[in-house]
């Protein structure tokens, strides 16, 4: 389905992508203008607060333009034409974007933060620090440097090894916040945006990491294009993203018709 959609609609479609990433390095350009003020005031403090503070205005200018991005490939989906006007349509949800990307830190990046502090407390306690070529204080050979860090990198590496598949199957569903956010002209609250998503990714995680597979092999194949290609590649991609989650969306009959299999 979403193939000779993209291939009538393509060149607004790589419009868009283009213009978002414009935004991008406009917003880019907020983080810079900190920096500099920070540096003519000769404040370090101001510097660093004026550059987060920019840095969270470019996520969140980035975020919204990537809503109407997808709400661009929903139009196409849904049999209409790519209007490049409806990048912009998005920025009345700031407030919600907020909200949901705010609790998914909380139950996402908190756990996986706490979870590296405490392996980073363990692997100190375990003799790392001392065994580190910065500590001259230790008179270690370089072969009893590797023999006291070994264990402690094998076991940090088998615990990650042992954690990445379910870490996988809870992020997943993250996959479709944006989509979600987009669809609804008022999106509903940050819970059941993720309840929902839940609820699309159940049963649906292992063709999902084959469409994951086949955006990186599409986003490959245009950078290898002399890197010209990237652009339609990446619209190419978020149709495909679009697609899958109206696809996995209950009310699928709004579609055009369901994707194949």
């Amino acid at each position: 389905m979403c193939w000779p959609v993209f291939q009538r609609e393509w060149g607004m479609l790589s419009l868009g992508v283009l213009i978002t990433i414009g935004v991008s390095f406009g917003a880019q350009l907020l983080v810079s203008l900190g920096q500099g003020i920070g540096s003519a005031l000769d404040s370090t403090a101001l510097a660093v607060l004026l550059s987060l503070v920019g840095f969270a205005a470019q996520l969140v200018v980035q975020g919204l333009v990537q809503l109407g991005l997808l709400r661009m490939c929903f139009d196409v989906l849904q049999g209409g034409r790519a209007d490049v006007a409806r990048l912009f349509s998005q920025m009345h949800k700031v407030g919600p974007y907020l909200l949901t990307m705010l609790v998914v830190i909380a139950i996402i990046v908190v756990p996986l933060l706490i979870l590296g502090a405490l392996g980073f407390l363990v692997a100190m306690g375990a003799g790392f620090a001392d065994a580190m070529p910065w500590n001259t204080g230790a008179d270690m050979s370089s072969a009893e440097r590797w023999d006291a860090v070994a264990p402690v990198l094998a076991v940090m590496g088998g615990v990650a090894a042992v954690l990445f598949v379910p870490f996988i199957y809870v992020v997943l569903p993250l996959y479709f916040i944006q989509p979600e956010l987009a669809y609804e002209d008022v999106p509903p609250g940050p819970l059941q945006v993720l309840r929902r998503c839940w609820e699309y990714a159940r049963g649906q995680r292992l063709a999902m990491v084959g469409m994951g597979f086949i955006v990186g092999c599409i986003a490959i194949a245009g950078l290898v294009a002399c890197c010209v290609g990237l652009i339609p590649a990446s619209a190419l991609s978020q149709l495909l993203i679009a697609g899958m989650y109206l696809a996995l969306r209950p009310r699928s009959d709004e579609v055009a018709g369901p994707l194949p299999g």
